[in-house]
């Protein structure tokens, strides 16, 4: 009797603790997407603002102001995170696809943008797809990977410009 009171409480501890853990990974996740949305915000209003921006620079920041404003808000009331990234693999006009497509248009019709277009554009589809996963039903075993990402991030010498940034808005310099 007394080895399973022994297991029955290890197993509520170890439950206890990985509800913690889950409950303040989601809040910390979403306060880093906050900090990431703000960020790309900012920055596209700033290049948008620039006296020397082209048209289509212009035109693509508006565009993605307007999904950061609009449509992930959205997101974030409604919750339904999972079935938005869903419809984004199927076709489906979402904000990850719109974003998505900014990208090929640009590649594939060469216009000339500012390069730090592409840079924010490479950084906000992560945050997009980070911020279905936080709103949908799946954010537990999206915020246990997504820390794994960040450690692995931390360990390898040149991470990604995406994994970069989020290591810098948990390190609290953004």
């Amino acid at each position: 009797m007394h080895q399973y009171t022994l297991i029955i409480f290890t197993a509520a501890a170890g439950a206890g603790i990985f509800a913690l853990y889950a409950v303040r990974s989601v809040r910390r996740w979403s306060g880093y997407i906050d900090i990431s949305l703000a960020y790309h915000r900012g920055h596209l209003i700033r290049i948008q603002n620039e006296p020397d921006s082209g048209k289509r620079t212009i035109d693509l920041c508006r565009v993605l102001v307007w999904i950061i404003d609009r449509d992930l808000v959205q997101v974030r009331k409604g919750r339904r995170g999972l079935g938005l990234l869903w419809r984004s693999i199927r076709g489906d006009k979402t904000p990850l696809q719109i974003t998505g497509g900014m990208i090929t248009r640009i590649v594939q019709y060469r216009w000339v943008v500012d390069p730090r277009i592409l840079r924010l554009l490479n950084t906000m589809l992560g945050t997009i797809i980070r911020l279905f996963l936080i709103c949908s039903p799946v954010r537990v075993p999206a915020c246990v990977y997504m820390d794994l990402c960040l450690v692995c991030a931390r360990i390898r010498r040149n991470p990604s410009s995406e994994a970069r940034m989020f290591m810098e808005i948990a390190a609290g310099r953004v």
